[in-house]
């Protein structure tokens, strides 16, 4: 007798579904293990990323801070340099306030003289004699 394989209908898709089931199961495993590797591969380059991107933040923090730093440092000296002008402008104000009243007193002392001492020209044709309408 020749060996012969007959299956039956039902048996026959019996196997074909388990073969379906077997190349899809294997499929997904290939597909779930090609994206693990390329999310790693992503994930690394996110990392990269984030790691330049982090350097450049640090660099750019420090730099920030340093002109944080230099920005106090000549606030502080114009404080100060503001005190000291600040101190000279009060002193230059009451040297002024005390040349004007100075200035006023010799003013009214310079016009008490010309009304004591220097008379006024009609005062001095008076004294003369000469008329001065004539």
């Amino acid at each position: 007798m020749e060996n012969s394989l007959t299956l039956s209908v039902a048996e026959i898709a019996f196997f074909l579904s388990g073969a379906m089931v077997l190349g899809i199961t294997i499929r997904l495993f290939i597909v779930q293990r090609g994206i693990r590797t390329t999310a790693a591969a992503e994930k690394s380059v996110r990392n990269a990323d984030n790691e330049a991107w982090e350097k450049k933040y640090v660099h750019d923090l420090d730099k920030r801070d340093r002109e944080i730093a230099v920005l106090q440092q000549q606030l502080r000296a114009s404080g100060a340099s503001i005190k000291t002008i600040a101190t000279e402008l009060n002193t230059l104000r009451q040297q002024y306030n005390s040349f004007e009243a100075a200035k006023e007193l010799l003013e009214k002392k310079i016009r008490g003289m010309n009304k004591k001492n220097y008379p006024s020209g009609t005062d001095i044709a008076r004294k003369s004699g000469v008329a001065a309408g004539v």
